[in-house]
């Protein structure tokens, strides 16, 4: 009799699992929106590429790897993407740099992803657990997702409304094209959906190319109390550091030169110093574009308020970044005070 008993909770049990996995895979392939990162991390792996570019939205719109490529003599990719947390981009470098190719990174720290608590962990494109490999993948698990909202541990997808619902036919579509399952390039642009946007055109190698103004995007001003820094950005910005050096990678971090509204109004010479002593004190090169002389700029030169780049900045941006990045005198790139940088705005 109590073997029976086992027997029915044993089945109901293997029931349940494969109850959940079952709605777990039809929830994730059909809600999951299909993934930018998965194609770009593998033609970052894959490609003939020796110059990986890293950050935020700041970063995909305010670097343009073909003038890196062209001025610094390399091969440069862009593999920045937004909402993604410091310690998932630790991972995809440490993913696409397996065959260690890579001999030079360029990190753009967005002065908001260190500030309002962010972390980005998981969620839509941000679960990493599917993109990496070997024992990658176990380190990732461990030292990310169990630390994470068990949602996030076991899943890649967020329903949020009903537009989620009316995209089940373009993610099936998408996922299920060779194209999507090959990684194929030329498939990014419909992937992002940038196909639809008219804000941004896609340039490749990760870079979008800024062209139409996007009127009502929101963001929260910059206002330093010390606080609310992300310690946990920093230390995982050390242990990028620290990887790089080991396996014989220049780590460049910059940060993207913001529109001059922000630089009047908020805190920005507190950030700047804050992420300027924090590079120097880990050995890090950091070039803040906010205060690059000769990057004349104004609001017309971004695609909004928030401070994403028209295409015609991103490239003047990204060939002074080459200059400052070969010459032997950085300092005369910079303004040495934000008052000086102010005054010249």
């Amino acid at each position: 009799m109590l073997e029976v008993l086992y027997m029915r909770i044993f089945k109901k049990s293997v029931i349940f699992v494969i109850a959940n996995i079952c709605v777990y895979m039809l929830f994730t392939t059909c809600f999951s929106a299909p993934s930018c990162t998965k194609i770009l991390m593998s033609e970052a792996k894959n490609g003939n590429y020796d110059t990986l570019i890293m950050g935020e939205s700041h970063a995909y719109a305010g670097v343009n790897p073909y003038i890196v490529s062209t001025n610094l003599n390399c091969e440069a990719m862009n593999i920045s993407r937004p909402s993604t947390s410091t310690y998932n981009q630790y991972y995809m470098l440490k993913e696409v740099n397996k065959d260690n190719k890579y001999r030079t990174v360029i990190f753009d720290i967005d002065y908001s992803y260190w500030d309002r608590g962010h972390d980005g962990r998981a969620g839509n494109d941000c679960n990493l657990q599917f993109y990496i490999t070997g024992m990658r993948r176990f380190e990732y698990i461990k030292n990310v997702l169990l630390d994470s909202n068990y949602n996030d541990l076991i899943a890649d997808y967020k329903i949020s409304g009903f537009g989620d619902i009316k995209n089940i036919p373009h993610n099936l579509k998408l996922k299920s094209s060779k194209e999507y399952i090959e990684n194929d390039p030329d498939i990014f642009a419909d992937v992002a959906g940038l196909t639809q946007s008219g804000v941004y055109k896609y340039g490749g190698r990760g870079f979008y190319e800024g062209v139409d103004y996007m009127e009502d995007y929101y963001f929260s001003p910059l206002i330093w109390d010390g606080n609310s820094i992300s310690k946990e950005n920093n230390l995982v910005l050390k242990d990028m550091a620290e990887y790089c050096k080991e396996n014989g990678v220049e780590f460049i971090c910059i940060s993207s030169a913001l529109p001059p509204e922000r630089l009047k109004t908020e805190d920005i010479d507190e950030y700047h110093s804050y992420f300027e002593k924090m590079c120097k004190d880990y050995g890090i090169s950091y070039y803040d574009m906010n205060y690059a002389r000769n990057l004349e700029r104004t609001g017309k030169d971004y695609i909004d308020k928030e401070g994403h780049m028209m295409s015609c900045l991103a490239d003047r941006q990204s060939k002074l970044l080459c200059e400052i990045i070969k010459s032997d005198d950085k300092n005369r790139y910079f303004y040495n005070s934000y008052e000086s940088m102010l005054r010249d705005l």
